[in-house]
């Protein structure tokens, strides 16, 4: 009798799982929270770029714009100025070569202003005070007062000798203060003078 012995398979049968080869020690995290973090820089990096865009940029592009109308507008009142620098001369000699003749009725008779003021200060400013001056065409309105009677008196004789002047009278005389009643006591007086001078 004939024993065929043969090979014996003695390799263990194939694991359904694989091998494990080495050790991992460190946990593994949950990571789905970064997604929110991400998130939230996103939506602050946005906040940010338009807080940039409208807060700061918006308002310096602004303020630039300002600055550059106030000096165009600048540079047109320099040359408007520098178009007009000869204005006054200008006019001076219209007036002198054309006299009146751009005025109308009413504007010829009112008298020079300066003419007015130089003939108040020679005839009443040197002995009494001056509070007011109304003018009305050629009619002058002039009230005074810290004078006395007597120099209400004199500076009406002075103003009625001025030929500037065609007609001169004191039209009311008050005390300054109660009991006035000689020519030492200050009074008010209010002048009325029809002047005769150049018209502008």
């Amino acid at each position: 009798m004939n024993l065929s012995l043969g090979k014996k398979n003695t390799k263990p049968a194939a694991s359904a799982l694989p091998d494990k080869t080495d050790l991992n020690l460190v946990p593994k995290e949950d990571l789905s929270h970064l997604k929110f973090t991400f998130i939230g820089i996103g939506v602050a990096a946005v906040a940010f770029i338009l807080f940039i865009a409208l807060g700061v940029i918006k308002p310096y592009a602004e303020l630039n714009r300002m600055k550059s109308e106030a000096q165009s507008t600048q540079t047109q009142i320099n040359a408007l100025k520098t178009q007009n620098a000869d204005f006054d001369q200008v006019k001076a000699e219209y007036e002198r070569t054309a006299g009146d003749a751009f005025m109308n009725a009413d504007e010829k008779l009112v008298p020079a202003k300066d003419e007015i003021l130089a003939m108040i200060d020679e005839d009443l400013v040197p002995t009494m005070t001056v509070t007011s001056i109304a003018v009305t065409k050629n009619q002058i309105s002039v009230i005074t007062t810290n004078a006395t009677l007597q120099q209400v008196s004199e500076a009406l004789n002075k103003l009625q000798s001025d030929a500037r002047n065609t007609y001169v009278n004191v039209t009311t005389t008050t005390a300054a203060s109660s009991g006035a009643n000689t020519k030492t006591d200050k009074v008010n007086a209010t002048f009325v003078i029809q002047y005769a001078g150049g018209a502008v």
